[in-house]
C-alpha cells in the first residue's frame, strides 16, 4: 500500500498552499521519494497554472510529471488544522492534502483516481472527519478501496 498509516498526519498547521506543498515535498524528499527539483516543480507549476492540484471538494493532490524527479512511488496525506483556500472557489477551503510521487503512468493514475474518487464520496469524507489518528484513516481508506474494487 502506497499510503501507510505512518504517512498520514493530522492537525498540521500551515498558512497557505505554498507552505503546505513545500512541507510535504520536503517530507517526501527526506524519505527518498523525490528529488529536490520535484518539490520546486510542484510549486512552480501551481504558481504558473493556478490551483490545478485541487481535485475534489476540500482536497488537493500536489504531484508532478513522471520525469520531474520522483525516485519511487509514495504518498503522504495530511489534514490541516485550519482549512486553507487554494483559489478554486467551488472546492475551497482545502482541509486534506495528499502529495504523490510516481515513477510510471499506471501506478500514478490508479493511485490518483482511487483517492480522488474517495474524496468525492460523501460517506468517506464524513468517516475520515471523525478520525483522530493516521491508523484510523488508513483503515477507512482500506475498507473503502476494498468495497469499490
Amino acid at each position: 500500500h502506497f499510503l501507510p498509516a505512518s504517512h498520514i498526519q493530522l492537525g498540521v498547521e500551515c498558512q497557505d498552499w505554498k507552505e503546505i506543498v513545500e512541507n510535504m515535498g520536503r517530507w517526501m524528499y527526506e524519505r527518498g521519494y523525490v528529488e529536490k527539483r520535484y518539490v520546486a516543480s510542484m510549486i512552480e507549476n501551481t504558481e504558473k497554472n493556478g490551483p490545478y492540484i485541487v481535485v475534489a471538494p476540500g482536497f488537493a493532490l500536489p504531484h508532478e510529471a513522471l520525469n520531474a524527479g520522483a525516485s519511487k512511488v509514495g504518498m503522504s496525506l495530511i489534514r490541516l488544522k485550519t482549512p486553507v483556500p487554494f483559489g478554486k472557489e467551488e472546492m475551497d477551503p482545502i482541509e486534506w492534502v495528499c502529495c504523490l510521487s510516481a515513477i510510471n503512468k499506471e501506478t500514478h493514475l490508479k493511485a490518483m483516481f482511487q483517492l480522488v474518487n474517495l474524496f468525492y464520496n460523501q460517506s468517506f469524507r464524513v468517516k475520515i472527519k471523525e478520525c483522530k489518528t493516521g491508523e484510523e484513516i488508513y483503515k477507512i481508506i482500506e475498507q473503502f478501496e476494498y468495497e469499490t474494487r
